[in-house]
């Protein structure tokens, strides 16, 4: 799951992104046009709804981020590095479309574990919330 601020961004998102356009749409139709003073409004509440996006994208990366770290500690190892990936370049590519969709998030993770240098792959789930969480075993494949 993402964290609270992800979720707080998420949420600041869909609400100014839907008074945005309440805004626009109210004001054209009492008027008949856009008056400067609803322009300038919706251009701030769309501002703020593009900054929110981001804290959303950004929460998403310290989700997976998180859990690479807490994931390859667990197991007694040291994480080195993490790269972003794209399914073909993983051992996910062989997967199904249901079990490793090309819209998640794949990250080649190397790692130190008893002085041996090692590599794993990691497939992050790009939803904001999935009840059932994908399974372990699915997320990761170990060298």
């Amino acid at each position: 799951m993402l964290p609270l601020y992800g979720w707080t961004a998420a949420a600041v998102f869909i609400v100014f992104s839907l008074g945005g356009i309440y805004l626009i749409r109210r004001s054209k139709a009492s008027q008949g046009y856009i008056s400067p003073r609803t322009q300038v409004l919706s251009v701030a509440v769309f501002l703020i709804a593009g900054i929110s996006l981001y804290f959303v994208l950004q929460a998403k990366e310290e989700k997976h981020r998180v859990e690479i770290i807490t994931t390859i500690e667990a197991r007694g190892g040291e994480v080195l590095s993490i790269q972003p990936a794209e399914k073909g370049e993983t051992p996910f590519k062989g997967h199904d479309s249901v079990k490793a969709r090309s819209k998640d998030d794949y990250f080649i993770v190397t790692y130190r574990r008893e002085n041996e240098t090692k590599t794993a792959w990691f497939k992050g789930d790009n939803a904001l919330y999935r009840d059932p969480p994908t399974p372990t075993g699915e997320k990761w494949i170990f060298e």
